[in-house]
């Protein structure tokens, strides 16, 4: 007999069990029950069209309270709502109660446990190819599981923020700078001539006169528009924090001591952080999912193999040429 409840027009806060990769139909939806492990019980008496009288006997359980019973199989909230993501019937899995009775669905899987339930009894879930069947359904359904897992603990919004980061600080690479440059060899002689700087002379002036670096002595210390990303290390770095018309502290590098100017800086910009989330987003999805398979595939050996048609019927030989250990 099946029974159902009163319907139900409030909201339950029901975490999906199950989540396949894609939509799947009714035979792909009795597989993935099948392979969950769901027991089945023939139902005791068949109901033509819509489920019949609501039931109130039929109790909640907590936050996933029972909405049908084909026998003593109960269809879930829970239940419900896995279906909702691999059905066309709702577009979302947080919908009223109400709905999952007025779509139709509850009748649905009250089909599919009393259809799944037969095939059970006549072994059909013993068949090879039904076995196989439900094996992939299963593969898929937790694979996909543990890539939705993944994706939520790598792509949260603290993550979004760190790769909206990583491309301001990208973006100020990228800059290009127009500078001096002056080298001496001592950081006391560094700290003198910059103090000549301060009292009025211009740094061009002083790089003529005492700069040991003979490439840019002769231009006053100025060179051609740079990347920042381009620079040295040292130089780089202080660069990109020098604000336009200072003289930079001394700078230790293997030539010597240098002190630094920038006169003019082309600034990049990137869109605000809301402009850009969207793709962010992908890419960081896409990431995750490259990393996440391939964690998997080093976790295990994978192993081609073909038919040897030598040995005996319905036996496989490994083929060693194709052997792979990731």
């Amino acid at each position: 007999m099946i029974k159902i409840l009163p319907k139900l027009n409030s909201f339950y806060p029901a975490q999906l069990c199950v989540k396949a990769g894609g939509r799947l139909g009714l035979r792909d939806g009795l597989a993935a029950i099948g392979a969950l492990g769901t027991i089945f019980w023939v139902a005791a008496q068949a109901v033509d069209g819509p489920l019949a009288t609501p039931s109130p006997d039929i109790a909640e359980t907590g936050g996933d309270p029972i909405l049908a019973e084909v026998g003593p199989t109960p269809i879930r909230l829970s239940d419900a709502r896995a279906q909702v993501a691999i059905s066309d019937i709702l577009d979302t899995a947080n919908v009223p109660t109400l709905a999952l009775f007025e779509t139709g669905l509850v009748d649905e899987m009250a089909d599919q446990v009393a259809l799944a339930a037969l095939a059970e009894r006549e072994g059909l879930d013993e068949t090879l190819e039904i076995k196989a069947e439900l094996a992939l359904a299963r593969r898929r359904i937790l694979s996909s599981a543990y890539l939705d897992q993944a994706i939520k603990r790598e792509v949260s919004e603290t993550h979004l923020k760190a790769a909206y980061a990583a491309e301001q600080r990208a973006a100020a690479a990228d800059r290009r700078v127009v500078m001096r440059r002056l080298l001496v060899s001592s950081e006391k002689e560094a700290l003198s001539v910059a103090r000549r700087i301060q009292t009025g002379i211009p740094f061009g002036d002083m790089a003529r006169r005492v700069s040991l670096d003979f490439e840019t002595r002769s231009s006053a210390g100025l060179l051609p528009p740079t990347r920042v990303s381009q620079l040295p290390t040292p130089i780089g770095e202080t660069v990109a924090a020098l604000p336009l018309g200072t003289v930079s502290a001394p700078v230790a590098t293997e030539e010597g001591w240098y002190l630094l100017i920038v006169e003019s800086r082309n600034e990049v910009k990137i869109p605000p952080y809301e402009e850009l989330r969207p793709r962010l987003m992908a890419e960081l999805q896409r990431k995750t999912l490259a990393q996440t398979v391939a964690k998997a595939r080093n976790r295990w050996p994978i192993r081609t193999v073909e038919a040897d048609f030598s040995a005996p019927s319905g036996m496989l030989a490994l083929a060693e040429t194709s052997t792979v250990t990731w």
